[in-house]
């Protein structure tokens, strides 16, 4: 049986791994594609904390994704153009909740 974790474990977990991903997109956006790291923390989250942390990270890590990525860059913007690119992003990630 496995032991029952804290909620503040669970959800810090969650707000923990997309934190560090968005310091690494930081650092290596010029260099590199980050955002199967975003995917990374939310099987993370998924794994060790639960669903609901899951949960928590899609939406975090889908604000992180529309902030560095979505044109324009560095500003949260949501529009008809972007939805399907922010769409499939957060589609995917809850899948990979599941």
């Amino acid at each position: 049986m496995r032991r029952k974790q804290p909620v503040v474990f669970k959800y810090g977990l969650a707000v923990l791994s997309v934190a560090v991903v968005v310091l690494l997109t930081s650092l290596l956006e010029r260099f590199m594609d980050t955002i199967p790291l975003f995917y990374a923390a939310v099987i993370i989250s998924s794994r060790y904390g639960g669903r609901w942390s899951g949960l928590l990270s899609v939406l975090l890590a889908t604000l992180a994704v529309d902030y560095y990525f979505v044109p324009p860059s560095h500003r949260f913007t949501l529009n008809i153009a972007t939805l399907p690119y922010l769409g499939s992003f957060a589609l995917l990630a809850l899948i990979v909740t599941f």
